[in-house]
């Protein structure tokens, strides 16, 4: 069933994070837990999801919205949906690691879908992977704007001119930055998917996992397949989300400053070498960041001196910053990654998310754990 998203008139971002899918005569939107419903089964709608898909597509600037349990779910729905046995995919080669795992031959693979990868900052090597020699065109070309877990930029708007250049439709995961601060749509993307947990409910409370599109045509697969397989958010899930994108700008707002100090004192000390963070001009994406980013995200990367024994020395002298592995926090989180030179993670390498605490006490904690590698 097509349900239109509420664009709320011409309002602002932040406008629209309050008020967009809401109905105006509650305080609060109500959480539906009921299993059926006016649509048949919740897979199929829902009066809470529903407030969350299209405040989100609201604020993707998006026709259509489908939500799904958890951010995997919506990314492997998507292609399940989309492709068929003897269909090729072209993705870029830094990205989330299960999504690659999921596009291996292991994964998708095994129902006749055959992926290749490519640096989609090198516009020869896309334009190379897309025409595939002997191999079928692409149906579908995946990326995300500032990869996992590289942290590379890559240039949304080039790669869909390239992309539309083909038959291919382009699929762009923005989770790292969210719709406050880059809109893939817009920049000629067909789909874009967010796990939801990270900057959209930003409490690490939540699971659920979003794909938006301009019309009800591009989706109208991926409800079928809600229909047919399951994984709808819950509606708590849900509604915790839908909270959360209230505060979205402003806590956005916040981890683009934090991070930015982060990554200015970083850079100064004797430990670290390698700071990537798109707001440094030093960084190798400043520019394509700067002319298509409103803000330049909550994630710095930096790699230490002493390697993985200095990663050990460094996460074990922590005190408020917490060493854990997801992102988009109100906590300022660390990750010791694995070297992976394929993906542009080399040895030594830590990434920050920044939270919402004072700039300062963030600078303290790192200082006194880089002191002691």
């Amino acid at each position: 069933m097509e349900k239109p998203a509420k664009e709320f008139g011409g309002y602002g971002f932040g406008t629209r994070a309050v008020h967009a899918g809401r109905n105006p005569d509650l305080s609060s939107v109500p959480i539906t837990m009921a299993v059926t419903g006016e649509y048949g089964y919740c897979r199929d709608g829902n009066p809470t999801i529903d407030a969350m898909e299209a405040a989100v597509a609201s604020l993707e600037e998006a026709g259509q919205a489908v939500a799904f349990a958890c951010g995997m779910s919506a990314i492997t729905q998507t292609f399940y949906s989309l492709l068929r046995s003897g269909d090729r995919v072209v993705c870029d080669a830094s990205v989330y690691g299960l999504t690659r795992d999921f596009l291996s031959p292991s994964g998708i693979g095994k129902f006749g879908v055959v992926c290749d990868f490519a640096d989609f900052r090198d516009p020869d090597a896309l334009v190379a992977a897309l025409t595939g020699g002997s191999r079928p065109p692409p149906v579908l070309v995946y990326c995300e704007p500032l990869t996992n877990p590289g942290l590379n930029v890559v240039d949304i708007r080039r790669t869909a001119d390239v992309v539309h250049g083909t038959s291919a439709r382009l699929i762009v995961d923005s989770t790292f930055l969210s719709p406050a601060l880059i809109r893939p749509l817009a920049l000629g993307a067909d789909y874009v998917i967010h796990t939801a947990p990270k900057y959209l409910g930003g409490h690490g409370d939540a699971l659920g996992g979003i794909v938006l599109a301009d019309s009800f045509q591009l989706v109208e697969p991926l409800l079928e397949a809600r229909h047919l397989t399951g994984g709808p958010i819950s509606p708590f899930n849900a509604w915790l989300i839908l909270r959360g994108l209230v505060t979205m700008p402003l806590r956005m707002r916040r981890h683009c400053e934090n991070a930015m100090q982060v990554a200015e004192f970083l850079g100064r000390h004797p430990a670290v070498t390698d700071v990537r963070y798109p707001g440094l001009a030093s960084d190798p994406g400043h520019a394509v960041a700067a002319s298509q980013w409103a803000g330049f995200g909550g994630l710095a990367g930096f790699t230490l001196k002493g390697g993985k024994r200095a990663q050990d020395v460094f996460r074990a002298s922590l005190k408020l910053c917490k060493p854990w592995f997801s992102l988009g926090d109100s906590e300022t989180l660390i990750l010791c990654q694995d070297a992976d030179p394929a993906r542009d993670v080399p040895e030594g390498r830590v990434r920050i998310s920044a939270g919402l605490e004072d700039p300062e006490d963030i600078v303290a904690d790192l200082r006194r754990a880089l002191d002691r590698c």
